[in-house]
């Protein structure tokens, strides 16, 4: 399921790509403000029109590849105590990740109903790791 959600927000990316003619390997599109290039210029992420969709996307993609290592691996530790209350975290987290990227394309607001969401499943096995820990260590000690 994961791969698909990942693959989903990659597949969103690379609309929005197409869609402003950034190609690979550019990363972001920008945009220089405040007079000329260099004299005091600042340089900033573009944010409207298909130029600003793609560079949200790509953030979108980027903020799940940053996130994603950790959740796998709370998924592995609590997984093996908790499979399927974890395999329903995994897919509630999925579909709002998903949610929260499609969102963020169409604006930098709407990634935020999804993300907390998904923060919120993080959340939780965040607080089963620590569960299983200390009932661990309590059994070790009686």
């Amino acid at each position: 399921f994961l791969k698909y959600m990942f693959q989903m927000i990659s597949a969103n990316m690379g609309t929005a790509r197409r869609a402003c003619k950034v190609n690979v390997p550019d990363q972001q599109v920008y945009r220089v403000y405040g007079g000329g290039p260099a004299d005091g210029a600042l340089v900033m992420m573009e944010t409207e029109g298909k130029f600003g969709e793609f560079n949200r996307a790509q953030r979108a993609l980027a903020n799940l590849e940053e996130f994603l290592p950790i959740f796998l691996a709370e998924v592995l530790l609590v997984g093996f105590i908790y499979p399927v209350l974890v395999c329903a975290l995994t897919v509630i987290f999925g579909c709002a990740r998903l949610k929260g990227a499609f969102g963020y394309t169409r604006g930098a607001k709407e990634r935020m109903v999804g993300n907390m969401i998904g923060f919120l499943m993080n959340g939780l096995l965040d607080g089963l790791v620590v569960f299983i820990g200390v009932v661990a260590i309590r059994k070790q000690l009686a």
